[in-house]
């Protein structure tokens, strides 16, 4: 197995460690590469739908069967947000991690399938059935 770090977008370190058996892992997150338009920090995710950068996903991390599978996974999952989820429920090939704002606080929303991070922050995890 391959130790795969998730990094914490709220702050520094980890927000956990998944072991990878097979397959790739992708991010995508607003943290990483923001836009800085006066005095708004803005993520560099645009909503196709709407045109505007994308609000309230922080993160997503996607296992899947290959590299693009699962960046396609993570972008397309960091505009849908949760409700995205429901899209890879039935495939056993991908598995996903959002980090939201809920009501002011990050959580953590872990598809069917996410393997348990082995080291865990102060963010909630709430997995998904």
């Amino acid at each position: 197995t391959w130790p795969v770090g998730i990094r914490n977008p709220s702050g520094d370190g980890l927000l956990g460690t998944i072991d990878l058996e097979a397959g790739a892992v992708c991010t995508s997150g607003s943290y990483a590469r923001p836009i800085e338009i006066g005095n708004a920090s803005l993520s560099h995710i645009i909503d196709p739908r709407t045109g505007i950068p994308v609000i309230g996903t922080t993160s997503v991390t996607v296992i899947a069967g290959d590299a693009s599978k699962a960046d396609a996974w993570a972008t397309a999952l960091s505009v849908l947000g949760p409700a995205g989820l429901e899209l890879i429920a039935d495939d056993p090939d991908v598995a996903a991690a959002l980090v939201v704002d809920a009501s002011g606080r990050q959580e953590v929303l872990v598809s069917r399938g996410f393997p348990a991070l082995t080291t865990r922050r102060e963010i909630p995890i709430r997995r998904l059935p």
